[in-house]
């Protein structure tokens, strides 16, 4: 982990965790963030570089604006990170082709996570997943990304128990916006479809999706 990683992990927790005294919190912190040391407390420890002392006294109730701030402090310290890229949000069954045997899906909600593959520290491999108060699905694909054509995924469920489904499951993207995510994307659609949904032969669930980046 970096320096300036670590170091707004430590900031984070002094500001939201503090010893509280009469409701006042006495916040002293000194702080190096130039990618070669950080520390709070009395006194920093510092490799090369200038420590910045910023004294607080403030009430609960100023703590997310003080974290603000920290933020942006650490932000100028050096420059950005690969970041982790993932996204959440909402898609609904919009139509089914085919046969579903058990059930017909069409109207089903899911709570939604994608990962998108190649962007920030994501490596190259892809993920959906589906959420309900009952279960869980996931599609991923170990090499690449999801495409406007058909892939076989890897999948698996949880309902009454865990497995990965009794036939192959495919999975396409048949619209993506914007259709090419970089890690200042902060909102993604996708229209897309998936074979052999919920383990139904020959079922095709089109679903659509409304996603917004995940605060890392």
């Amino acid at each position: 982990m970096s320096n300036r990683k670590s170091c707004f992990k430590l900031v984070a927790r002094a500001l939201f965790f503090p010893v509280m005294e009469s409701g006042t919190a006495r916040l002293n912190m000194h702080l190096a963030c130039n990618n070669l040391a950080c520390s709070i407390g009395t006194a920093p420890v510092l490799a090369t570089g200038a420590a910045i002392s910023i004294p607080f006294d403030f009430q609960e109730a100023h703590m997310q604006k003080v974290a603000f701030g920290v933020v942006a402090l650490i932000a100028l310290a050096g420059p950005a990170e690969a970041a982790k890229v993932r996204f959440e949000g909402g898609a609904v069954i919009t139509s089914v082709s085919g046969t579903c045997k058990d059930y017909n899906p069409t109207g089903n909600r899911f709570h939604t996570r994608f990962r998108p593959a190649g962007v920030g520290d994501n490596g190259n491999w892809s993920g959906l997943s589906f959420f309900q108060l009952n279960g869980a699905m996931s599609f991923a694909i170990d090499n690449g990304s999801f495409t406007s054509s058909f892939k076989t995924v890897t999948y698996g469920q949880i309902y009454d128990n865990a497995w990965g489904g009794d036939f192959p499951v495919q999975v396409k993207f048949t619209k993506q916006s914007p259709a090419t995510i970089a890690t200042t994307t902060q909102f993604v659609n996708i229209t897309g479809a998936i074979t052999n949904f919920d383990s139904m032969k020959g079922c095709t669930a089109n679903f659509n999706a409304a996603l917004v980046k995940r605060l890392e």
